[in-house]
């Protein structure tokens, strides 16, 4: 019969330290990640009724109103933390890697830069990975979304895409700006892209510019061709333009892998119902995608060529009197 208060003893006190891990833990999410303040709020308030007694119960949700605001104040700072990244075209040719300016570094950054191609040329900006570990808050939309403008930017974007999520992608803009400030290393392939050869030829499939806007608008009716800017793996489109409206896109040549093919397939018909050329590249055809935008990009830059200015009228006026 002894047994039975010694056994709620027991379960008192493993009670009370499965609620203080809880409350740690609470604490840890609360300042540490970007897990919405109402998931460790909730597992807080189980660990409080399992570490205090009942009749102090009311005291005890008095202080998770007050103590849970100073753990928000700390996550403001720690995802606060901003780094400024140097001018990628005066940077070196090299991979740069570096952890995001948060205490724990939660978002991986890898970057590569490729050397001018020509002489008078600058660097290049050709390749941004972003990765942050499962289930602590991050939109793994918003990583790849900030990766592909900080291409477009060529370095660290002046401001979030309204489409990704603020913190997410503040972790994204500091990890870049402290990975563009680092010592290069030599550059390494991706993980499956082996079958791609070698180091070179790998990063030689990408273009040289990454901003790929156009206005067809301002084109005249006509067919236009293309070649993409990336040395290694050129693509050559030939696009038609009608009323100032992208009408066909058509390959006429290019080299890709299998993995490139859907870029290929179903890019030229999103460009046509966007009438733009920088339409969202394909997931698992990145740098084929990126070539095919280079080559419509440059036959409208082509298109906008050949825009001539009207030719002048001939003069009607009376000539001087002899």
């Amino acid at each position: 019969m002894d047994s039975f208060p010694g056994n709620t003893i027991r379960l008192a006190r493993v009670g009370r330290v499965v609620g203080l891990l809880l409350i740690i833990l609470a604490c840890a999410a609360l300042a540490l990640t970007l897990v919405s303040p109402i998931w460790p709020l909730a597992v807080a308030l189980v660990g409080v009724m399992l570490v205090v007694p009942h009749d102090q119960m009311k005291i005890a949700i008095g202080f998770l109103a007050i103590i849970p605001t100073g753990f928000l104040a700390l996550r403001t700072l720690n995802f606060g933390v901003t780094a400024v990244a140097p001018p990628v075209a005066g940077l070196a040719a090299g991979q740069y890697d570096a952890d995001s300016p948060d205490l724990l570094g939660l978002v991986h950054v890898r970057a590569v830069i490729r050397a001018p191609a020509l002489p008078a040329g600058t660097a290049t900006l050709i390749l941004v990975d972003a990765h942050a570990p499962p289930w602590l808050g991050f939109d793994d939309a918003t990583l790849k979304r900030e990766s592909q403008r900080a291409l477009e930017a060529q370095g660290v974007p002046a401001a979030p895409s309204p489409a990704s999520d603020p913190g997410t992608a503040h972790l994204v803009h500091g990890a870049l700006a402290r990975a563009l400030a680092s010592t290069p290393t030599s550059p390494e392939l991706p993980d499956g892209a082996t079958q791609q050869g070698a180091i070179d030829t790998y990063y030689a499939m990408f273009p040289q510019e990454f901003a790929h806007t156009c206005d067809f608008s301002k084109l005249p009716s006509g067919s236009f061709e293309g070649t993409s800017s990336n040395p290694g793996f050129p693509a050559r489109v030939r696009i038609t333009v009608v009323a100032g409206t992208l009408k066909r896109v058509e390959v006429l040549d290019s080299k890709h892998s299998d993995h490139g093919r859907p870029a290929f397939e179903t890019l030229p018909a999103k460009m046509v119902e966007q009438n733009r050329a920088d339409v969202d590249v394909v997931a698992g055809a990145t740098r084929s995608s990126w070539i095919l935008r280079s080559a419509v990009f440059h036959a409208c830059k082509a298109g906008l060529a050949s825009v001539k200015g009207p030719a002048k009228a001939p003069s009607t006026a009376a000539p001087p009197p002899q």
